[in-house]
């Protein structure tokens, strides 16, 4: 029955089922994951970084291999996001999913600057809609 189908790991706006669904139509959501060992970073873009001791929350998604010709083009791959492979919990279980990560040029232009407001929302309301831990709320500056 899955044959032929790959589980890909989204921790930023591809968390969101309408966006999903708009990019990859017939996706099917396999619902939340953690990715352990690494943690989001705010590079214009949700970016990911390795990290012993966090974890990243995400989405698990079931895609076919069309599917991922279709998540390349609008994530940029080979570019500015490249595909890597690793292990994911889901469920109480561990399997292998395909994570976009940005590139080292990507990193290095990109470090320091901020997500757009309505890609931080998309990807906070992806996150209540989940019921994960929301990653994308501003950080508050308090002030002494």
């Amino acid at each position: 029955m899955y044959e032929g189908l790959i589980c890909y790991f989204a921790y930023g706006s591809n968390m969101s089922p309408e966006r999903m669904q708009k990019r990859c139509p017939g996706a099917v959501l396999l619902g939340p994951a953690k990715l352990p060992g690494f943690k989001v970073v705010e590079r214009l873009y949700a970016d990911i970084d390795y990290e012993p001791g966090e974890a990243t929350n995400g989405i698990l998604w079931l895609l076919r291999r069309n599917h991922l010709k279709r998540l390349d083009k609008s994530e940029g791959c080979p570019k500015i996001y490249r595909k890597i492979c690793l292990e994911v919990i889901y469920q109480k279980s561990r399997c292998l999913a395909i994570i976009y990560m940005m590139t080292e040029a990507s990193k290095a232009e990109r470090n320091d600057k901020p997500y757009p407001p309505e890609y931080r929302q998309l990807c906070s309301d992806a996150a209540k809609f989940h019921k994960i831990s929301n990653a994308f709320r501003r950080k508050s500056k308090c002030k002494k």
